[in-house]
């Protein structure tokens, strides 16, 4: 039986693959079989052309090539190293005394190129003991990231077989520790004045938050939430590995972002397409922003100009941290855990309730503008802020202000978001309802101050959750054990209403 081993990416993760080889007698043939898209059936011309420049014999006689599971859609340029080597195997050239796991795509010259998910296939086959790996050269950075099993980098065919059978003698890739990066403080320490916008960002990057800034433009909505992720903590290893494994899904893994991982910060543009946004394609369902985002932020400005169908598909990861997308042969799950930042103007012509400038739109014209938000995605966002005009004096100083110190802001989001991960093991933004009422520690007179008024300005079941949920961040913010009152009412002053 074949000891040969790769992987097909099935959403966020790897599924092992068998990849046996038979040759029979007959007329010449290839055949694939096990689900296999059209980028793995055209492995055959890429495989042939590899031996013949590498000075092997392509096999003669109807050859089969399974890849096992046959129920698994198999997807990628990843299995032609595969299953040259299993040819060579049925050939009985070469002899495996225990199961390997190989990925690459070989070019017509019998050079091992670069392939997507490499991170994830290597965690699968590390899950299910396998201990020796075999790699392009182009992706041995991020192999690296990965203990538990030897992984040689491979140049070429013929110097993988070369391994093989010893006459080339390779030290394994040593594991390196995935080390991440903040980005420097560029946005954060250019904001003038906009104090109570600014605490609410810290708020918002302590709990993980989904926050909508609105006002007219020239406000500085856009350089807000650019400087969320300077003030954010650094990923854990274990974040940066997640992050990682998205971007070598995606094929974003370069020899910078293997090295120095940063929290995403994706920026859609609002002519994107709701596959751009949500994840999809032909074949494999690629991830989208909203997943490339996953412990970064999503920026989308101009909300209203999305599309409202693309809008709509923020309903599941707003609400569950992940993104389920469905294909007729398989249904795939990526994680979205990330703090979603939208922008929009009161209005069309952007100048409702500015002093400086008087508004053109109607009161129709607004109101249409305004309902192309619908109210299920309006309720999924923690907190609307305001954004007013700064002064024309603040933005003249150069006097850097006390409220930027921002290693001060991060030393206190670090320290709210380790009390948050001390007590419950994750942010608060994801307590669940019962969750909510054992962790949050609300104080009697807090709870009924906030019970009376949801009953008396109308605040849904949802709406009342999220306000528990920002009212605990500020508390832990302000290192306080239980929710006070002045928590709950802070928590309200960042639920603005988008009509007033």
């Amino acid at each position: 039986m074949t000891r040969v081993f790769s992987a097909t990416l099935v959403g966020a993760d790897a599924k092992l693959v068998r990849v046996e080889a038979n040759i029979g007698g007959g007329l010449p043939s290839f055949t694939t079989v096990g689900l296999a898209e059209t980028a793995v059936r055209e492995a055959r011309a890429r495989v042939h052309a590899a031996m013949d420049a590498a000075g092997l014999s392509f096999p003669l006689g109807r050859i089969t090539v399974n890849l096992s599971p046959a129920n698994v859609p198999k997807v990628g340029t990843g299995f032609d190293l595969p299953v040259a080597l299993a040819l060579e195997e049925a050939q009985s050239k070469v002899e495996l005394s225990k199961p390997i796991f190989v990925m690459g795509e070989l070019s017509l010259g019998g050079g091992v190129q670069a392939v997507a998910g490499v991170l994830a296939g290597l965690e699968s086959a590390r899950a299910q003991g396998i201990k020796r790996a075999y790699i392009p050269h182009g992706n041995q950075k991020e192999a690296a990231l990965i203990d538990g099993l030897e992984v040689f980098a491979v140049h070429t065919l013929a110097h993988l077989l070369d391994m093989l059978h010893g006459r080339v003698k390779e030290r394994p890739l040593q594991v390196s520790e995935a080390s991440t990066t903040q980005p420097k403080s560029t946005q954060w320490d250019s904001i003038r004045g906009l104090v109570l916008e600014r605490k609410a960002l810290q708020v918002v990057a302590a709990g993980g938050h989904h926050v909508l800034l609105f006002g007219g433009p020239g406000t500085g909505k856009t350089m807000l939430a650019k400087s969320v992720p300077e003030i954010m903590p650094p990923l854990t290893r274990d974040e940066g590995l997640e992050v990682a494994r998205l971007l070598s899904i995606a094929g974003e893994l370069n020899d910078d972002t293997e090295s120095h991982i940063a929290r995403p910060f994706r920026a859609p543009h609002h002519s994107s397409s709701l596959a751009g946004l949500a994840g999809g394609g032909a074949g494999f369902a690629k991830p989208g922003d909203i997943s490339m985002a996953h412990r970064g932020v999503l920026f989308l400005d101009e909300l209203p100009e999305f599309s409202r169908q693309t809008i709509e598909v923020l309903r599941q990861p707003l609400e569950d941290g992940y993104i389920t997308l469905s294909r007729a042969r398989a249904q795939v799950r990526y994680p979205a855990k990330m703090i979603v930042i939208a922008t929009m103007n009161p209005c069309p012509c952007g100048y409702w309730g500015d002093p400086r400038r008087n508004c053109s739109c109607s009161a129709l014209q607004r109101g249409r503008y305004l309902n192309r938000i619908s109210g299920p995605i309006l309720d999924r966002l923690d907190m609307t802020i305001w954004v007013s005009p700064p002064s024309l004096d603040l933005l003249a100083t150069t006097k850097p202000e006390i409220a930027t110190d921002i290693a001060k802001v991060r030393s206190r989001i670090q320290s709210a978001r380790q009390a948050q991960l001390q007590r419950q093991n994750k942010l608060n933004s994801e307590l669940q309802w019962h969750e909510l009422h054992q962790k949050a520690m609300l104080c009697e007179q807090a709870g009924a101050f906030l019970r009376n008024l949801a009953t008396k300005i109308g605040l849904g079941t949802r709406s009342y959750l999220r306000v528990l949920r920002v009212a605990r961040t500020i508390a832990d913010l302000n290192k306080d054990i239980r929710i006070e009152r002045k928590a709950i009412e802070e928590a309200l002053m960042y639920r603005q209403d988008l009509e007033s």
